[in-house]
């Protein structure tokens, strides 16, 4: 008992001290990738608007680009966020799978009340068992049905299965779809390729909003060192650009760049075997760049992902 007691108490030290070290080492990391970003302000407009938003799991929006969402709230645009799984994988002590789904769903309802005019649709894959093909005609018809002028949704180059299928599913729905949009990708786990992001937002007024609505994802208390560390990056984008105290940035590409990155996406990914994902193994590295360690991950996260000339 002393013995289990001594080492558990070892263990949390160790936990403490890593999560300690990442911090001066994920700044250190992040100067050399931060200097290669070369964006211009994200421009708004009070013209009305409607953004969806396509996300796997209710927090991902918020912690990608929940300062830029806040900004379009404020310009008056409408907003329609899409969940394409349940969520139910994430782990808590006091909740079962269907407990978990349900309070996630509940969260993202309450997260939305948080702007002026915000609506969500869950679709509801059974999260980490799905593929792709199982709500593209879904997606597809949300897209009809809402006829977003702009689209955001999480890079698929991620170590997260949800995230990898649900930018596949939003590019089959896009095939599909003759309509006008501007399609804007963001990081949640992975960072994008610092060469690739074209759009900054100081988000320096709407960063209490962003931390405010973290706080509704209560399901997700195992992952607030990552929240922390999100909010953290967000500070150091500030101090690239001279901003106040926060920035979020973006990428605005083509479909035919966002079907390069689907591609990269299928390459590290077997779909017909659920639960199976690259960690970068099958995704070659064609560049010598390393990125900020990946935000939810630490230390042991560093991301390369292939430079493949994907140029928008």
């Amino acid at each position: 008992m002393i013995r289990a007691k001594i080492t558990g108490v070892i263990k949390t030290l160790g936990v403490r001290i890593k999560d300690i070290l990442e911090y001066p080492y994920d700044w250190v990391t992040a100067k050399r990738w931060l200097s290669a970003i070369n964006t211009k302000p994200l421009a708004f407009d009070s013209t009305e608007k409607k953004i969806m938003v396509v996300v796997p799991h209710a927090d991902d929006e918020i912690l990608g680009i929940g300062g830029i969402l806040k900004k379009h709230d404020k310009m008056g645009h409408k907003i329609c966020f899409i969940y394409t799984t349940d969520g139910r994988k994430s782990w808590s002590r006091n909740l079962d799978e269907d407990q978990m789904a349900t309070k996630r769903e509940n969260e993202a309802n309450q997260m939305c009340k948080m702007f002026s005019d915000a609506e969500a649709v869950f679709i509801k894959a059974r999260s980490m068992e799905w593929i792709a093909e199982e709500i593209v005609d879904r997606l597809h018809q949300e897209l009809i049905k809402y006829h977003p002028d702009i689209i955001y949704v999480p890079l698929g180059l991620d170590i997260n299965y949800d995230h990898v299928l649900n930018s596949i599913s939003l590019n089959k729905a896009l095939e599909k779809s003759q309509f006008p949009y501007c399609l804007r990708v963001f990081s949640v786990q992975t960072p994008i390729p610092s060469d690739y992001l074209n759009l900054d937002c100081d988000i320096s007024k709407e960063f209490a909003f962003k931390k405010k609505a973290l706080e509704i994802f209560v399901s997700q208390n195992t992952m607030k060192k990552s929240f922390r560390k999100v909010l953290f990056f967000n500070r150091l984008l500030a101090q690239r650009y001279n901003y106040q105290l926060a920035c979020e940035c973006i990428w605005e590409l083509s479909k035919p760049t966002y079907d390069d990155i689907t591609a990269l996406c299928l390459s590290g990914i077997d779909l017909s075997k659920t639960k199976t994902i690259t960690r970068g193994r099958s995704i070659k590295n064609s560049c010598s760049n390393t990125f900020p360690p990946s935000l939810i991950h630490g230390i042991s996260g560093i991301s390369r992902i292939s430079k493949r000339n994907t140029a928008n």
